[in-house]
């Protein structure tokens, strides 16, 4: 029988489902709601988990009407027996380890988490907690539990962003060859719009994106920059007046809520303003009428009801897409719990996700016969140095208090007794550099030149024998940075982050332009933004 690729899979991030599993999985779920709708038992029942043995937690350790209630009306729909955890009498309040009590329920035996948390990153942290807490104490035949975020602080909410694209999709006709839709309101704090960085992509062949709202509220860079990189067209106006004064306009329309409870006092106070900008009024409407009339209204819910970004005068009207985009919550949540249950998904055909692996990329060999490398001599002091190693090109062009730094941190990484030392020179090019000398010492491990080509990249290494340099590397950035006691996250609100005292390791992923991303939180830096200071 083939092996059921989803079976017991997590859901941290839009990414964890490859492009070729989304798209079977909106294939299923318009089977199962076409079913559903005609009360078609025998197809239905294809999906139902039906087992005793299956149960599930919901820990939603922030407030959830919607997410929550599609969530265990789709657990009630699959006869799934569910705990409803308390966050509120719970002992996180008291500020016990999340890892500690997500390991103490993995004992009880659930297959699958919904989590919601103001954490950043904590479903992938759990992911990874989870597999080592089971290695330690159960046999092989133990099924790891499944994590599902449904919405981690300013981050990702995937299953929100997997109906939200199914929605798109039934609008389009099923069509995936372009999208053109405006993103409206908080895009700052909305993770339903961050989550579309990359969860548009691949499922629209042309994607682009009106980004509308007052610079207060605007779009994140990082999300934008991911974006720009997945090829998407991106056009940003301050207020729905500025947009719909334009020419062309989309015919889709994704509304978002001001998530005041995210925001500092200095926007609070700019609240009737900002709202203002990203509110729709019946001038709107009428322009949109007089300029296209095949057009929809979109938005996650439940909207404020004092004051929401789309009226609900608007119910009523042709455009109201966004009831049946709540609707959909449930058939899709139905039908990933489907396919995290092993009930479905042993006939897809396609890509799945990738696994990262990470091999010696960052080690370049520089070929010292074709020169006069061999002859060249470093000198300890006033002494050539016989036999050992010499790393050249430390931190080179930066300053001389950064190239200091950055020396003594090499010595404190790497942890070699030597009687050797470090000196601060000049290249013959004029620029300062560092120099890191190991009399004595003949070879460097895997790991510590691993550590060397992240703490220094572009340096480079030489074993020295008989006074002549008998082979030089160069190292360059790792694809992955991990196991430092000084990386950090520079979002405060990371799990990896040291204050919070999770004890997750900050690990780094390189991007194609050479930045880093978070692999917890996603947040993007710059090399030396990885490094606490």
């Amino acid at each position: 029988m083939k092996n059921n690729i989803f079976k017991n899979r997590s859901l941290c991030v839009i990414d964890d489902f490859s492009l070729d599993e989304r798209i079977y999985f909106f294939n299923k779920v318009t089977e199962f709601k076409n079913a559903w709708i005609n009360k078609d038992k025998d197809k239905i029942n294809s999906f139902i988990i039906n087992d005793p043995y299956f149960k599930a937690y919901l820990v939603f350790l922030e407030n959830s009407t919607r997410t929550k209630e599609s969530t265990k009306n789709a657990l009630i729909m699959h006869k799934i027996p569910f705990l409803d955890f308390d966050s509120n009498k719970s002992s996180f309040n008291k500020g016990e380890s999340y890892l500690d009590g997500f390991n103490n329920l993995i004992g009880y035996g659930p297959n699958v988490f919904f989590v919601r948390s103001t954490i950043e990153g904590l479903c992938t942290a759990l992911e990874d907690s989870s597999n080592k807490f089971i290695e330690r104490h159960y046999e092989h035949n133990f099924e790891k539990p499944s994590f599902i975020n449904c919405g981690d602080g300013k981050h990702e909410h995937p299953t929100q962003e997997l109906l939200d694209e199914f929605s798109f999709l039934e609008y389009n006709k099923g069509s995936r060859d372009k999208i053109h839709i405006a993103l409206i309101g908080d895009l700052l704090h909305g993770r339903t719009i961050h989550s579309k960085a990359n969860g548009l992509k691949g499922v629209f062949n042309n994607v682009k994106i009106d980004l509308i709202a007052p610079d207060e509220l605007k779009l994140p860079s990082n999300y934008e920059r991911i974006m720009i990189e997945n090829n998407f067209e991106i056009n940003k106006y301050e207020s729905l007046d500025e947009y719909l004064s334009h020419k062309n306009i989309a015919k889709l329309f994704y509304f978002t809520r001001l998530q005041l409870e995210r925001m500092g006092e200095n926007i609070r106070m700019k609240e009737k303003n900002l709202r203002k900008k990203v509110t729709l009024t019946k001038e709107h409407i009428n322009i949109l009428n007089s300029k296209n009339k095949d057009y929809h209204l979109f938005h996650p819910l439940p909207r404020i009801k004092n004051t929401p970004t789309i009226p609900f005068w608007v119910d009523p009207l042709k455009c109201n897409a966004y009831e049946k985009q709540s609707i959909n919550g449930l058939y899709c949540r139905a039908v990933l719990l489907s396919l995290i249950g092993g009930r479905i998904g042993s006939d897809f055909e396609g890509r799945s996700k990738s696994i990262e692996t990470y091999e010696n990329e960052f080690i370049t060999y520089i070929n010292t016969s074709s020169s006069n490398l061999e002859k060249h001599k470093f000198k300890e002091g006033i002494k050539s140095i016989q036999t050992g190693i010499v790393i050249d090109h430390i931190a080179k062009g930066k300053s001389l208090s950064e190239i200091g730094h950055k020396l003594r941190t090499i010595e404190d990484i790497l942890k070699i007794n030597s009687e050797g030392g470090f000196w601060k020179t000049h290249s013959p090019d004029g620029l300062l550099k560092g120099l890191y000398f190991i009399p004595y010492l003949k070879e460097l491990s895997y790991e510590q030149l691993k550590k060397l080509a992240a703490l220094a990249p572009k340096c480079r290494v030489n074993y020295i024998k008989d006074h002549s340099v008998t082979k030089k590397i160069e190292l360059n950035l790792p694809s992955k940075i991990e196991g430092y006691h000084n990386l950090e996250c520079n979002n405060p609100n990371c799990i990896s982050r040291s204050e919070l005292f999770e004890n997750v390791t900050p690990i780094f992923n390189k991007q194609t332009n050479d930045s880093f991303k978070c692999k917890f939180c996603s947040t993007n830096h710059s090399y030396d933004e990885i490094w606490k200071s």
